[in-house]
C-alpha cells in the first residue's frame, strides 16, 4: 500500500536517517553504499528508461523497489530506510517538488504444515512441509484440522488424471474434520468452536443443473483436493457450503472419514439406484471406503447383500457390517458364484467401482432387467463391454458422482447416530501419507486410512 505524505512527516518518521537526494550510482552502475544510512543501493534495471533499484537492509532482506514506475517524469534520486516498525520509507523528487512515499511492509507471513504433491508420479512426490497459512474469504470458514482421510481419488490425483492440470506444489486431500477458528463476514451457519467436517464437492450454483437441484451435474463441478487445493493441512479455509456440522461426541477419525464415501454411496444406491427392500445387491471391493459404505447402506435398505473381498479377514469384516453372503474373488469367479447361489437368476444390482477388470463379469452377474451402478474405475475406465447382453437382458448402466451436500448430510447423520460405522484400517501422521497411499494401492486392510497433522498425532 502506497501512502504519500509531506517531507516533514518523513523526517519525523525517520529522524536519524540522513536523506541524500544527490545519491547516485557508482561508475560501474552496480552498487553504491551510503555509510550514513547503512543502506546498499543496487543496480538499476537496464530494461527500462526509469531507474529501478533494490535496497539491501541488514537482517531484513532485499526490497526490490518499483516505486519509480509511478513517476513518468524526472526522478532526481531516492533513498529507502527501515524503521523499527518495519515500514519502508522512500523520498523522491519529482518535478523538483519533494514528495515522500511510505511503503508499509506486510507483517511476516505465518506458516503451517501441509501435505504437498511436488509433481505427478509415484509416492516419492508426496511431501509434508511448510506452506502459507490460509487467508479466508468473506464466505469461508477457517478450520483447525484434527484429522483427514484418504480416498483412491488421492492416488489418482497423485498419479495424474488425463485433462487434470494442476499447479505444483499442490495440497491434496478431500476429507478433513476439525474445529472452527474464525468465520468470514458473510458466513451465517457456523461460529468459532463448532465441530465440522468437509464435503469436497463444489458447484457453481447458477447453471441449468444447479438450478434444478442437481449440483453434481454442474458444468463447473470440481472436487477439493483433485481440481483445486485440498484439505490435508494443519489449517484450511473452506466455503461454508462445503462444511457439515458434526456433533461433539463424534471422534475426529470418524468425522473426517465419513462424508465422501457415505455421501457418494448413498447417492449411488438410494438416489440413482433406487434400491428397494427385498432386492439383491452385489458389492464389489467391499473392503474399500465406498465399498464398505455401500454394504451398510444396502443392508439398511432391506436388501440381500453379497460382497466380494480377497481375504478371510476382509470377508469377516464385511459380514460384521451387513453382508449376508461373501465371495472370495481370488478363488472363484464372482459372476459364476452369484449365478450358482441364485439359481442362475443373478442379482438385481451390482455396485462396481473397480472398473475394467470386473466390468463384463458385473454384467454377467445381473438378473434380467438388472442395473449396474458405478462411481469409479480403480482398475481403469475403458473396459470392453458386451452390448448384446445389455440390450438383450435390458440392463441399465447408471453412473453416479459424489452427492449434493444435503444428501451427504443425511448419510452422515446415520454415521453420527451409530447406524453406520466407519471402519478405520490405519491412522498415520500426515508426514507418513506415502504409507497411506501404499495401503490403498496394495489393498491392505479394511475401510479408510486416516491421516492426522503431525502436531495432533498421538500414536
Amino acid at each position: 500500500m502506497f501512502e504519500r505524505v509531506g517531507v516533514d512527516t518523513f523526517f519525523e518518521a525517520a529522524p536519524n536517517v540522513r536523506v541524500d537526494c544527490t545519491l547516485r550510482f557508482g561508475s560501474d552502475r552496480q552498487r553504491q553504499f551510503d555509510q550514513a544510512s547503512g543502506l546498499v543501493v543496487d543496480r538499476p534495471c537496464l530494461c527500462t528508461g526509469l531507474t529501478e533499484v533494490g535496497v539491501g537492509v541488514p537482517h531484513v532482506g532485499v526490497l526490490v523497489g518499483e516505486i519509480t514506475r509511478l513517476f513518468r517524469e524526472v526522478v532526481d534520486g531516492w533513498l529507502v530506510c527501515h524503521t523499527w516498525r518495519f515500514d519502508c520509507l522512500a523520498l523522491v523528487r519529482c518535478h523538483h517538488a519533494p514528495i515522500a512515499t511510505v511503503l508499509r511492509a506486510p507483517p511476516p507471513e505465518s506458516r503451517m504444515q501441509a501435505v504437498q504433491l511436488t509433481d505427478h508420479g509415484g509416492r516419492e512426490v508426496l511431501t509434508y512441509g511448510e506452506v502459507p497459512d490460509p487467508d479466508p474469504a468473506a464466505d469461508e470458514v477457517l478450520v483447525d484440522v484434527k484429522a483427514g482421510a484418504l480416498n483412491h481419488l488421492d492416488v489418482w490425483t497423485r498419479r495424474g488424471i488425463p485433462g487434470l492440470d494442476l499447479e505444483f506444489p499442490h495440497v491434496p486431500g478431500s476429507d478433513a474434520a476439525g474445529v472452527v477458528v474464525d468465520v468470514g463476514s458473510d458466513v451465517t451457519r457456523f461460529e468459532p468452536g463448532d465441530h465440522v467436517t468437509v464435503w469436497a464437492g463444489v458447484s457453481c450454483g447458477s447453471c441449468e443443473c444447479c438450478r434444478r437441484g442437481e449440483p453434481t451435474l454442474c458444468v463447473d463441478y470440481h472436487v477439493l483436493g483433485e481440481h483445486v487445493p485440498g484439505v490435508h493441512a494443519e489449517r484450511i479455509a473452506v466455503p461454508e457450503d462445503n462444511l457439515l456440522l458434526v456433533p461433539e461426541g463424534v471422534d475426529w477419525a470418524t468425522a473426517a472419514a465419513a462424508p465422501l464415501v457415505f455421501g457418494t454411496a448413498w447417492r449411488m444406491l438410494i438416489e440413482r439406484g433406487e434400491l428397494e427392500a427385498g432386492e439383491s445387491v452385489l458389492v464389489l471391493g467391499a473392503s474399500g471406503g465406498v465399498g464398505h459404505a455401500a454394504v451398510q447402506i444396502a443392508a439398511h435398505a432391506g436388501c440381500e447383500v453379497f460382497a466380494t473381498a480377497g481375504t478371510a479377514e476382509k470377508r469377516a469384516h464385511a459380514a460384521e457390517i451387513g453382508a449376508d453372503h461373501t465371495i472370495d474373488y481370488t478363488e472363484t469367479n464372482f459372476a459364476d458364484e452369484i449365478r450358482a447361489r441364485t439359481g442362475k437368476r443373478g442379482v438385481d444390482v451390482v455396485v462396481d467401482h473397480v472398473g475394467a477388470d470386473t466390468w463384463n463379469d458385473s454384467l454377467r452377474a445381473l438378473a434380467r432387467g438388472g442395473r449396474v451402478l458405478t462411481c469409479g474405475a480403480t482398475t481403469g475406465g475403458r473396459p470392453q463391454t458386451n452390448l448384446d447382453r445389455i440390450f438383450w437382458d435390458q440392463l441399465s448402466v447408471l453412473g453416479s458422482t459424489m452427492a449434493a451436500p444435503g444428501t451427504a448430510e443425511r448419510a452422515c447423520q446415520l454415521v453420527w447416530d451409530g447406524t453406520f460405522e466407519v471402519r478405520i484400517r490405519e491412522t498415520l501422521p500426515m508426514s507418513r501419507v506415502a504409507r497411506g497411499h501404499e495401503l490403498l494401492e496394495g489393498r491392505e486392510g479394511f475401510g479408510k486410512v486416516v491421516v492426522v497433522p503431525d502436531g495432533e498425532y498421538d500414536g
